[in-house]
């Protein structure tokens, strides 16, 4: 039996790395009227440190039925290579009744077979918090009141990491459907990698990912909106005011040619984002991408909480894919037997990669 619908959601969570510190952990603490973490499992026994004191690691092999009655969520965030024996162990309980939150990039290529172990659980969600970024609203608002139009194409300089970058083109240019990657190496660790996405909308993400010196440009009909100054382009500005002794993100706005559009964060949202450096007080938005995904993953929750759900399994397995397929050979075509949407693509990659497993063992 799940919990009522006035009481928190109970929460179990399944890893005890850098990403449940510094993300999930601040962030399901920061919704208390909405989830419960009942408790943290990882591979040993240990104690944790967390902002708010020490909290006590259990061993994944104590999980069993009775610790998951009652859970409304479960949250998996361990190592890559540990996913399928964590899948394996709750694929043993009894979790018809629970949804399931993990985190990207799901699975790697190489555990497709796995794919099935997803079945039992009542939902499944990715938790890419470049889907729910907080200044993604601001855009939309610029773009309707200034009658811009749809988004065209879309560059990420420095942006946006792997499988990453392909969801956040998903979510900015509104089109979930990428046609072709193609990859050109530029020298170095530099390239930059093509997307054609359907209805002829393109992205250019520009590699590597370094947040502090990275932008974004969105380019619809009527005009550009960019996070780096440009006379030419409409800019999302960042909100940074003083608040008891300290800098804070506020919020977000675009002036454009009708007026000022402005969105804000909620108070709780400012405090997970963090203090800010006075030397990063009029920095890009991108610079502050950590920050801004902690509090993506908070709304990420409050979208699960309402039950609007969060960033798509299957989206998510897709990037991933395609993301491989592009370091291995430098380009990636849709088509029947290349994308994780097509259940004959995935059934023959699943039992090829199961396959070469048990070879290799």
């Amino acid at each position: 039996m799940s919990t009522p619908a006035h009481a928190p959601k109970k929460v179990l969570i399944l890893g005890s790395g850098q990403r449940i510190l510094n993300a999930a952990l601040p962030a399901f603490e920061a919704l208390p009227e909405l989830y419960s973490v009942d408790g943290i499992f990882a591979r040993k026994e240990k104690q944790l440190e967390t902002k708010r004191g020490t909290t006590s690691v259990e061993p994944i092999e104590q999980l069993d039925n009775a610790r998951i009655a009652g859970t409304d969520l479960i949250f998996i965030c361990v190592s890559k290579a540990a996913v399928p024996n964590v899948l394996e162990h709750l694929g043993k309980l009894d979790v018809s009744g629970t949804d399931l939150l993990i985190d990207t990039p799901v699975l790697l290529f190489k555990h497709l077979s796995h794919y099935g172990k997803f079945a039992p659980f009542r939902n499944v969600w990715v938790a890419e918090d470049m889907s729910t970024l907080p200044w993604l609203e601001t855009l939309d608002l610029a773009r309707k009141n200034e009658s811009l139009g749809e988004p065209v194409s879309l560059t990420l300089y420095q942006s946006a990491y792997a499988y990453h970058g392909l969801a956040l083109a998903k979510t900015l240019l509104g089109d979930s459907a990428i046609r072709s990657v193609r990859r050109r190496r530029a020298g170095g660790k530099s390239s930059t990698r093509m997307l054609k996405l359907s209805g002829g909308k393109t992205c250019l993400i520009h590699d590597p990912r370094d947040y502090e010196s990275g932008h974004f440009a969105l380019h619809m009909r009527g005009a550009t909106i960019t996070d780096r100054p440009h006379r030419d382009h409409l800019h999302l500005d960042g909100i940074v005011e003083e608040q008891g002794g300290q800098l804070l993100y506020t919020g977000f706005q675009v002036q454009g040619k009708s007026g000022l559009h402005k969105t804000s964060m909620a108070p709780f949202e400012s405090e997970l984002f963090g203090p800010v450096a006075a030397a990063k007080r009029g920095a890009s938005v991108v610079a502050h991408m950590d920050a801004f995904k902690r509090v993506g993953f908070a709304r990420l929750l409050q979208d699960i909480h309402s039950g609007k759900g969060a960033y798509p399994l299957i989206e998510a397995i897709d990037d991933m894919w395609i993301d491989y397929v592009v370091e291995k050979t430098g380009r990636w075509f849709a088509c029947p037997l290349s994308s994780a949407r097509s259940p004959l693509a995935r059934g023959w990659v699943g039992m090829a990669t199961g396959l070469a497993s048990k070879i290799k063992s």
